[in-house]
Order: C-alpha cells, then sequence, then structure tokens
C-alpha cells in the first residue's frame, strides 16, 4: 500500500526478540514476587512452588526462543548465498508448520531466482558469444570494402596511365 503511493519508510525496532523473550518471564517474576508479597501470611511452600514453576517456564520460553532465533539465522544465512549467486534450499528443521511452510516458500522462491540468474548468464553468454561473431564479420566486411576501394583506386590510376 505504501509502495503504491510512493512514500518511503524506514522500519526501526524497538525491541529485538531475544529482549522480548528473556523479559516476559522475568516480568511475570516480578508479577509473582509482588503477589506473594501480598499474600499474609507469606506460605513459603507456595512461594517455592511458584518460583520453581517460573523458573522451568523461563527455561522453557528460552528453549523456544532457541528454536525460532535458528529459524530466523536460518533465513538470513540463505538470503546471503542467495545473494551471492549461490544456490539456497531452505530447511530450518522445525516442527511448527507455519516455518516449514516459510521454508518450502523460501526454497521455492529461491529456485525460480537461482535458475532466473542462471538462465540471465547463458543469455548473456550466448549474446556475447553472437556479439563476438558479428565483430568478425563487420571485420571481414569491411576489410573486404577497403580491399575493394583499393583496387578500385588502382583500376582508375591504371587507366589515366598512357598506353605504351
Amino acid at each position: 500500500m505504501l509502495l503504491e503511493r510512493k512514500i518511503t519508510f524506514k522500519e526501526t525496532p524497538l525491541f529485538s526478540i531475544n529482549l522480548k523473550f528473556k523479559a516476559f518471564p522475568i516480568l511475570l517474576v516480578l508479577i509473582l514476587i509482588v503477589l506473594l508479597s501480598l499474600v499474609r501470611p507469606l506460605n513459603l511452600n507456595l512461594s517455592t512452588i511458584s518460583l520453581i514453576g517460573f523458573s522451568m517456564m523461563y527455561y522453557l520460553n528460552n528453549l523456544v526462543f532457541l528454536s525460532l532465533y535458528n529459524n530466523f539465522e536460518d533465513i538470513k544465512k540463505s538470503s546471503r548465498n542467495l545473494e551471492e549467486s549461490k544456490e539456497v534450499i531452505s530447511c530450518f528443521g522445525s516442527s511448527d508448520r507455519e516455518m516449514i511452510d516459510l521454508s518450502k516458500t523460501l526454497s521455492e522462491t529461491a529456485r525460480h531466482i537461482f535458475g532466473a540468474r542462471e538462465k540471465e548468464r547463458k543469455l548473456r553468454k550466448d549474446l556475447q558469444e553472437k556479439l563476438e561473431e558479428l565483430q568478425k564479420w563487420y571485420d571481414l566486411t569491411v576489410g573486404r570494402e577497403k580491399k575493394m576501394l583499393e583496387l578500385q583506386e588502382k583500376v582508375t590510376e591504371l587507366k589515366k596511365k598512357p598506353k605504351k
């Protein structure tokens, strides 16, 4: 929509995904601490179980983050390989349906781009060969025409000379 109106914009991220994944569980732990401090008398068993639960959630959250983050890194690597004109097959090794769909779409797009680049290279090579062939013909025909002009001048010169 913005491109149709020729409006340029620059995306500026406020936070990285890493920060969001790490801050969320910490925020939940802080909320837990506040809630537990409001409960009187302080139940130590409840506090301990809650902290264990939240620490487990924190580690699970990090596992999920690493899984997603690795997929993003694979996408970056694939795009760099495509920029360097290397063939790219995106396979993120994920069990998430969305990531598998993204992987298939990126692989298909990369194949199309790589194929188009290969086709362009072949066309450029063919065009260069035809250009060289045309240059040879040009040189031959121009050389022949020069020779014809020289011979014509010689004939004219010979016609002007008196006969003996």
